[in-house]
């Protein structure tokens, strides 16, 4: 877990090369101590899916986000971080072109933070206009929050958005 705060850090100070050393080393240590399917790996690689989205090598990142958010559909459980998979992965079909896709995990981020939130909680997406289904507002501690797409390219305003969380 140390190595992926690590690389986490280290991705929040620009030293991205640093950043990916630290998250590969990260999941090698899940993968053989906890196993591939543990929620525990999964978290290594949202990160390490975040990272890729930062330096621009979407493809490798959506390879990564996807692997992650399937773990933890597999898992079972309501981890939260379901949600921030989905987004992320959202935002990399986005950022490709792939709408039809972007708009489907935009649908499972809203029902997931359906669950995370009551109705009347000021963290809970709200579906506006043309971009139904991708949350208007970013929740604080997402992976992506650091590298989010300029204001008004997503259909996401630009909220006060806090450090990411591993």
């Amino acid at each position: 877990e140390m190595q992926n705060t690590m690389g986490n850090v280290y991705r929040k100070l620009g030293q991205y090369e640093t950043a990916e050393a630290q998250l590969r080393k990260a999941l090698a240590a899940a993968e053989s101590e906890i196993g591939p399917e543990s929620t525990e790996t999964a978290h290594v690689l949202i990160s390490l899916g975040a990272l890729l989205y930062s330096v621009s090598r979407d493809e490798e990142a959506i390879e990564i986000t996807g692997r992650a958010l399937d773990v933890l559909r597999r898992s079972k459980t309501s981890d939260p971080k379901i949600a921030t998979a989905a987004y992320n992965l959202a935002l990399l079909h986005r950022r490709a072109g792939r709408l039809e896709e972007a708009m489907a995990l935009g649908q499972e981020v809203l029902a997931q933070r359906r669950l995370m939130f009551e109705p009347g909680d000021a963290r809970h997406a709200r579906e506006q206009g043309p971009e139904e289904g991708v949350p208007d507002e970013i929740p604080r501690g997402r992976p992506f929050a650091a590298a989010r797409p300029p204001p008004g390219e997503l259909g996401v305003p630009s909220p006060d958005v806090g450090a990411v969380r591993a």
